[in-house]
Formats: structure tokens, sequence, C-alpha cells
């Protein structure tokens, strides 16, 4: 896990929307949803609920 993940994962929270968060952070969309897809099966835990809008987190991890 690094730390820079934790902050893409903290920056797609605070917008609740993947692509607005990837513009912030200067990468693609596609990267930014395979990092996220990669911390959440690292840790076993699913950290955002596919659904239309996106909740983060969802409601099985609070």
């Amino acid at each position: 896990m690094e730390l820079l993940h934790l902050k893409y994962f903290q920056t797609l929270a605070r917008h609740e929307h993947v692509t607005r968060a990837a513009k912030e952070l200067s990468i693609a969309q596609p990267a930014l949803s395979q990092i996220i897809a990669k911390l959440e099966a690292e840790i076993g835990v699913p950290l955002r609920a596919i659904r239309i809008p996106y909740r983060f987190p969802p409601p099985s991890s609070r």
C-alpha cells in the first residue's frame, strides 16, 4: 500500500466523483479507478459502492 494511493482515495471520497477527483489529481480517470480497485483488493474491503451516484464510503464499510 502506498501513501499516495491513500491520498487518491481521500480525494475521491471528498469529491464523490471519479472524474472530478482524477481531474484534481491530474491523472486519467481509468488510472484512478485501477488504483482504487487495487487498494480495495489489498485491504479486502470495498471502498466505493457501485451505483449511480457513487457513495463514499459504501454503507457496508461504515
